[in-house]
């Protein structure tokens, strides 16, 4: 390396005399004469021997002593992402957008319906659909028919998921007849006995989640309708509601509902009345494990009066949902306009005076599922303001006359429903009132017992349905033209019917009613029936 230095540095001396020899100005020429070459040599050194080794080993016994402060570790495991096991779904059947049923039968007898539900758009879906009946039984009683027609046309939009905006619009046409007097000693033309309703409705709901624990809970509707008689009774109504609820720690919901009622009535005469009712009622939910209290009240504006009246019910769970006591306390007030009225009583005057009927309800009872048996046993003492009672008219006894009056009532009430053999299917319902009225004899034409049976079965895979049906009502009370009270006779009726599959697309149907044929009167003079049967045939496609 030392030459390479050196042979460096001789270079550099003669780059440099070079440089100067070229400044002519400054040095003179001369010649310069190299005699011998220079070469540089190092002196001889001694080497150094390094030989490295291992220390000794230490064989002397180390304790070590380690201390770690114990500090507790806060990790943070996140959910297990569990993901089911892919299954094959069996394919779901065709779906049938249209169904059409028709069949006539005995006494003169026929029927019709046809109803069409689809989808035209992501969020639109429509749906439309008729139904007519009618029956002729004038060769037995005289004028002793109906027809009844009902339409509708019905839309609803899906807003978001499980948020839509539906309305709906209703038709009705009743035709019905007076036919309640004595045929062998009367007669009277079709036309003279004729009764005839029309309503049309028009709805519109916003229908979203009701128990959303996590937001505001909204819904609420409108509806307007018009109904009237063929004596010139018309009967325009609005009503509207609003409800809103929210949970508080996710679990006790607390809601309020606005719901207004707005009715006018205006008979032959053009003499008018009005039923308005504007209702608040807030509630407020605290939910256990064992029980739930509710507690809230119907705060209503009526007949230019105010009534604050209470709904507190509680529910205790005494074994599961086996067995379940409830109890409670509930006022409102109930409307009784033409349209309520009529739909009760076909038969009634075309001038009834109208009115609100306010109650208290003080209530307790059982209800629950063991196995497949569902149950709900219920009595209670209710304070009726106004109670709804009826009478034939003294001057056209074909009709009757809406009166009203003070009562208390002590009721039972039980329903159940039993599923057998998984095909077949029971259910049962009773009802059973004690009335005392403030000043009237009797409750006019309202039953105080009533007990309903039906069973349905399916057979042959699901391709035949029978189904059977028993009803019965206690007589009911009504006052004779000489002023002497008399009880109708007792209401019973027993029906059976059938419908078989042949396939996916056709079937056949029949239903006999009134089996035994009792000619009951529900009202009186106004007999039914007797045995009637229809059948016919539906398709869906």
């Amino acid at each position: 390396m030392s030459k390479y230095i050196l042979s460096t540095l001789i270079l550099f001396i003669g780059f440099v005399g070079f440089v100067h020899a070229q400044e002519e100005d400054k040095l003179e020429s001369e010649s310069v004469e190299i005699i011998k070459n220079f070469e540089a040599q190092l002196a001889e050194s001694d080497k150094l021997d390094i030989n490295p080794s291992l220390p000794p080993v230490d064989s002397s016994n180390r304790v070590v002593n380690y201390q770690i402060s114990a500090k507790p570790m806060l990790i943070n495991y996140p959910a297990p992402d569990i993901k089911p096991i892919a299954m094959k779904s069996d394919e779901l059947p065709a779906v049938k957008h249209s169904y059409l049923k028709a069949g006539a039968g005995i006494p003169n007898m026929y029927y019709g319906e046809l109803s069409h539900f689809g989808t035209i758009a992501d969020r639109v879906d429509l749906g439309a659909g008729a139904t007519y009946h009618r029956a002729n039984n004038n060769a037995n009683v005289q004028n002793q028919k109906f027809i009844n027609t009902d339409a509708f046309l019905q839309g609803a939009y899906k807003i978001k998921e499980d948020i839509y905006l539906q309305s709906k619009v209703n038709f009705r046409e009743q035709i019905d007849h007076f036919f309640g007097y004595d045929n062998e000693n009367i007669s009277y033309t079709e036309q003279e006995v004729r009764q005839r309703f029309r309503t049309v409705d028009i709805s519109t709901s916003y229908i979203s989640p009701e128990n959303d624990i996590e937001k505001f809970n909204f819904g609420g509707n409108v509806d307007l309708y018009t109904h009237g008689d063929f004596f010139d009774g018309s009967e325009k109504g609005l009503a509207f509601s609003a409800k809103t609820k929210k949970y508080l720690k996710r679990e006790h919901p607390v809601a309020l509902e606005v719901i207004g009622d707005l009715s006018s009535f205006k008979d032959s005469t053009d003499f008018k009345q009005s039923l308005n009712t504007l209702t608040f009622r807030p509630t407020a939910s605290f939910h256990a494990e064992k029980f739930k209290v509710l507690i809230g009240g119907n705060l209503v504006f009526h007949d230019k009066s105010f009534s604050a009246l209470p709904i507190i019910e509680a529910i205790a769970n005494i074994a599961g949902n086996k067995l379940v006591a409830f109890a409670g306390w509930e006022g409102n007030i109930k409307k009784n306009t033409f349209r309520s009225l009529t739909n009760y009583s076909p038969y009634l005057v075309s001038n009834p005076t109208l009115f609100n009927t306010k109650y208290n309800d003080y209530y307790g009872g059982l209800k629950g599922k063991v196995k497949t048996v569902s149950y709900v046993v219920k009595s209670g003492y209710k304070q009726v303001d106004a109670l709804p009672l009826y009478l034939q008219n003294m001057s056209d006894p074909l009709r009757f006359n809406v009166l009203s009056d003070q009562a208390n009532i002590i009721y039972v009430e039980a329903t159940a429903e039993l599923t057998l053999l998984k095909k077949l299917h029971l259910a049962t319902a009773f009802t059973k009132s004690f009335i005392k009225l403030d000043t009237q004899e009797q409750a006019w034409h309202v039953p105080t017992l009533e007990i309903n049976l039906n069973a349905k079965y399916k057979m042959l895979d699901d391709k035949l349905s029978l189904h059977a049906e028993f009803f019965t009502a206690n007589p009911v009370a009504n006052i004779t033209d000489s002023f002497t009270i008399e009880y109708l006779n007792t209401l019973y009726d027993v029906s059976l019917g059938a419908e078989y599959a042949l396939n996916e697309t056709f079937g056949a149907w029949i239903d006999i009613n009134n089996i035994t044929s009792k000619k009951y009167e529900r009202w009186a003079g106004y007999r039914t029936f007797g045995t009637n049967l229809m059948g016919g045939v539906f398709v869906k496609f």
